[in-house]
């Protein structure tokens, strides 16, 4: 994910899988301030990452999507993340409204 230079310290990846039996999207957040953190693909909220305190100041989040649903990810229904941007916003508690990460995530 691209850093918009809103939140400097910023940073985040994004990934797709595609296994035999499970499809899955996520997107890992860090060098934020604590809070939830809202996740835009293509344009609609599918979620909110929340980040917390690893110590050492160190804040890490994730949001973990996949199809079947294993363990504690949400369901990849109703949006497909390949092609369409990618868009984090920052907690509503912050100073800041713009998105802070972004990417056109690719195709394929």
């Amino acid at each position: 994910l691209d850093n918009t230079g809103e939140i400097a310290s910023a940073r985040g990846t994004a990934s797709y899988e595609v296994d035999d039996d499970r499809t899955s999207f996520k997107v890992r957040i860090r060098g934020v301030p604590e809070g939830l953190y809202p996740l835009y693909v293509g344009g609609e909220q599918v979620g909110e990452i929340p980040v917390e305190g690893r110590g050492n100041g160190v804040t890490r989040g994730e949001l973990r999507f996949s199809q079947p649903v294993r363990g504690d990810d949400l369901e990849l229904t109703g949006f497909d993340p390949l092609g369409a941007i990618i868009e984090v916003y920052p907690d509503e508690n912050l100073d800041v409204e713009d998105v802070i990460l972004e990417v056109l995530f690719p195709e394929g």
